[in-house]
């Protein structure tokens, strides 16, 4: 689930490629206020018109959507319902493996498409955008509803 919701996130910064230049700060986080509130699956299906995709790329993330689903849904409560014994537990662990080794190539593949539109990886920013992202991240856990901690 995490590596879905990371994914989730390759999304938004794919958003924020394609918002326009000279926003203001408060219009940009308005903009993210919204993706916040918006499920993986409305974020892709809002997405996936777009031209620079392609038609492999956004069928591999329609799956990981359906993926992602399914986890929430059906597959953690199947997993500790059934019996519990040695084989469904392996069997169970045996599938989330198989889906993150499928989770981790399509991130990225992500990642790589992320690049032909102008975005970069963390680590290829310069030192102070690098200290930019680094003060916006939170101090303190847990944060509350307002990302205020408690």
């Amino acid at each position: 689930m995490h590596k879905l919701q990371v994914m989730e996130m390759s999304l938004w910064e794919i958003q924020a490629l394609r918002m326009k230049k000279g926003m203001t700060d408060a219009q940009a986080f308005s903009q993210v206020e919204k993706w916040d509130g918006t499920t993986f699956g409305a974020l892709y299906r809002g997405m996936k018109s777009q031209p620079h995709w392609t038609e492999e790329l956004i069928w591999k993330v329609g799956q990981a959507v359906q993926l992602r689903n399914h986890l929430a849904h059906n597959f953690l409560r199947e997993f500790f319902l059934a019996v519990e014994s040695q084989i469904n537990f392996e069997a169970g662990v045996e599938q989330l493996l198989e889906w993150h080794g499928a989770v981790d190539e399509l991130a990225e593949q992500l990642d790589e498409h992320i690049k032909t539109l102008g975005g970069a990886q963390c680590d290829e920013l310069d030192d102070m955008t690098r200290a930019e992202v680094e003060a916006l991240r939170p101090k303190a856990w847990p944060l509350n509803r307002q990302g205020q901690s408690e």
